[in-house]
């Protein structure tokens, strides 16, 4: 699947937070185009929202992680620090990856729920937010 270098733009704008407002500005369209390009992707890559536009760029290395190691991590072999955001993958990487932190040696998923997340098997560390 072909990812133009608009909508990689759009994408790494998108995870670092910014409005379509913004990134209007950024790529120097209206709004209204920012929204149909992100439309698209979701077509394109069939997805339902911003969360699984950002969790499939992740997983295609399309987003660039600054400062962060792109690479999963065997949660066997290295475990993440308390407190940090992390995303998570079970052995099986059809069921997706999860949003989740270590605390006190378990990783609970940061949804509405706060689950523990118990058959993590990979795990790569989220860059801190923009400021």
């Amino acid at each position: 699947m072909r990812i133009s270098k608009l909508e990689k733009t759009v994408i790494q704008l998108v995870f670092d937070e910014y409005s379509s407002k913004e990134i209007s500005e950024v790529i120097d369209r209206s709004k209204r185009t920012v929204d149909g390009i992100k439309l698209e992707l979701y077509k394109k890559i069939k997805v339902k929202n911003v969360a699984g536009l950002l969790k499939w760029s992740i997983e295609n290395q399309i987003i660039k992680l600054q400062g962060v190691s792109s690479e999963w991590i065997d949660i066997r072999q290295k475990k993440p620090t308390d407190g940090k955001a992390v995303l998570c993958k079970t052995e099986s990487v059809d069921e997706g990856c999860r949003v989740g932190t270590r605390i006190n040696d378990k990783i609970f998923a940061l949804d509405r729920h706060f689950s523990e997340l118990t058959d993590v098997r990979f795990w790569m560390e989220l860059p801190k937010k923009r400021q």
